[in-house]
């Protein structure tokens, strides 16, 4: 089994998420796919969040681009868009609402931020999943950290124990969001 990390740049756009299929189905091997965000979409979400804070509305303006983007490449991969999009829209609703949150309370804390901008990934990695017609992992589910958000450390010896858990029996492409 083989992993393989694509950035932002890699995943940027539908043209060039085509080009990490064709790579991906080219091998002969299972292939544990990790993504990032779109490129450029991590930035965004910091300068929305950052916005959000100080109580500025522009940060609207920040998620509509972030909103048209995953649409844009959504729209160009799949003949038939509208599935995907009923399934991005609610962590792109999510992203929102939280977003909202922080200006409410005028506050972005590092567990903030870090949910916040995660959801960069979970976007890029439900949509290539879905373009992929593959599994999507849940990285959450076998990724353990400590709780200084922020700066969190991976604590490696339950995170491979829940690795091998996880791919012990597992073939094929599987998609997983990351850094």
């Amino acid at each position: 089994m083989k992993v393989l990390k694509f950035g932002g740049t890699s995943v940027g756009s539908a043209v060039n998420i085509k080009k990490v299929h064709e790579i991906v189905s080219g091998r002969q091997e299972d292939v544990i796919v990790v993504v990032s965000a779109l490129g450029g979409i991590t930035d965004k979400i910091l300068n929305a969040a950052k916005m959000a804070a100080l109580g500025s509305e522009f940060y609207h303006d920040e998620m509509t681009v972030i909103r048209q983007r995953h649409l844009e490449v959504v729209n160009e991969l799949f003949d038939g868009p509208e599935e995907i999009i009923a399934e991005i829209n609610p962590l792109l609703q999510e992203l929102e609402q939280v977003m909202m949150g922080v200006t409410l309370v005028s506050e972005l804390t590092p567990k903030t931020l870090d949910r916040l901008l995660g959801m960069g990934e979970r976007l890029s990695s439900l949509i290539v999943s879905r373009y992929f017609g593959c599994e999507l992992k849940d990285a959450s589910r076998f990724i353990v950290t400590d709780n200084h958000f922020g700066k969190a450390a991976v604590d490696f010896n339950e995170t491979n124990k829940r690795i091998v858990e996880s791919f012990a029996r597992f073939q094929g492409v599987a998609i997983v969001a990351g850094f």
